[in-house]
């Protein structure tokens, strides 16, 4: 990997830029804009649950704009010389997932809630779609912009624990914890890769302002999910001194974590759960129970399921209790029934295929430690977060690259 990673965006004269890119001065400016705009929704992407004006949200703001400039430079001819290899069996697996998805509307015990969460689906495959077609040379500045997004709803998270203020709607902790982590993974990989003092210094603040932000959450998976990632970053670093440096930030990672004890600031759920964790559990027993209560009515759901982000809705009506299912497995086999579960696993398994060919694979190993956790335990499928990591999996490397790499072997 190239030490020296810059974040800021290069130059259009980038000769470089000009090997990815096929076309005149004017689609490369198309290539900038583009690329701004990717910048701005990424580092939105972790305020998702953070309304503005009513209802509005400001990753529905940039991510409209991304999607018109993505739309509109792919109109006009913007072409791409290089090519991730399994990219095209995973878009077309998204789609498969996204028409289904939006077919379980037709039989939804709920189908206005169905209907938008078919179209939250398409916009997120579409945003995957875009973020893919992203030049591998924006990784740094992409990951800088995650980490900025997740730095700063940290910072604000921080003011409103400790400064007692109440700015922003109440949100759900783990969703909170789940957008926040993809910062601190993003922030540990530019620490571990870059080869600038200041970025890594930056990322270092970071990373520690991240940590405080998924702990005051409460969040328990969201512990496990840093933990997970800090030690991958410690394996998969590229020298003893980037392991030893990381593994240096763990350990003021733990005294941090034993501070904010002492002084009272994390909430009992997690300390309760820390200091005894063998205590019967009753947030876990209610996930279990409603899983329970999903799976007597299983005849009705389980082929072509009861339709997409109507689970709670379904629930209530046959039961009278309203609840969502928790796990990626159990909510999409529930909403969207064996078949959409079928195209999920082939979904992900042709998304892994195009993650061995991205210029962000370490990255996304990294980012696995907390991934997989919580679409365990909470499976968010529907973040825009999750479909970051989507975009990147389909992102290219350059030919010159590609080559290089065959001529070796």
């Amino acid at each position: 990997m190239p030490s020296g990673m810059q974040t800021r965006l290069s130059s259009s004269r980038d000769p470089s830029i000009q090997r990815d890119y096929a076309g005149s001065g004017l689609e490369l400016t198309k290539v900038r804009v583009l690329d701004i705009a990717c910048i701005l929704y990424l580092a939105s992407t972790p305020w998702e649950r953070f309304t503005l004006f009513g209802q509005i949200t400001p990753v529905q703001i940039t991510g409209v704009l991304y999607l018109s400039t993505y739309i509109v430079t792919s109109l006009v001819g913007r072409r791409r010389k290089d090519r991730n290899s399994g990219a095209a069996l995973a878009q077309f697996a998204i789609l498969l997932v996204a028409v289904w998805s939006a077919l379980t509307s037709a039989w939804s015990v709920q189908q206005d809630s169905s209907i938008a969460t078919s179209i939250s689906i398409v916009f997120l495959a579409l945003s995957s779609f875009a973020i893919g077609s992203s030049s591998s040379r924006q990784l740094p500045a992409m990951l800088a912009s995650l980490t900025f997004g997740c730095t700063s709803l940290a910072l604000l998270q921080l003011t409103n624990q400790f400064a007692g203020l109440k700015i922003g709607p109440l949100i759900d902790p783990n969703i909170t914890a789940f957008n926040l982590c993809i910062g601190f993974a993003a922030a540990l990989y530019l620490f571990s890769t870059s080869g600038r003092v200041l970025i890594r210094f930056i990322a270092a603040i970071s990373t520690g302002v991240i940590v405080v932000g998924v702990l005051i959450q409460g969040s328990r998976t969201g512990l496990g999910g840093l933990v997970g990632i800090t030690l991958l970053s410690i394996i998969l670093a590229s020298s003893i001194k980037r392991r030893v440096l990381l593994g240096a930030g763990a350990a003021l990672g733990a005294a941090l974590f034993i501070w904010l004890e002492t002084l009272g600031a994390l909430p009992a759920r997690l300390t309760t759960f820390l200091n005894n964790p063998n205590l019967d559990d009753p947030y876990l027993q209610s996930r279990s129970s409603i899983i329970d209560a999903f799976r007597e009515l299983q005849p009705i759901w389980e082929i072509k399921g009861i339709g997409v982000g109507a689970d709670a809705d379904f629930l209530a009506l046959a039961s009278g209790w309203y609840r969502n299912a928790h796990s990626l497995f159990w909510k999409v086999w529930i909403e969207t029934g064996f078949v959409g579960l079928a195209l999920w696993v082939i979904m992900l398994a042709a998304i892994a295929r195009a993650a061995l060919n991205s210029p962000a694979r370490l990255f996304l190993i990294i980012s696995l430690g907390y991934v997989v956790p919580f679409m365990y335990d909470l499976g968010p499928a529907q973040a825009n977060t999750l479909w970051v990591l989507i975009g990147l999996a389909l992102m290219a490397r350059p030919l010159h690259d590609v080559a290089a790499e065959s001529v070796k072997g």
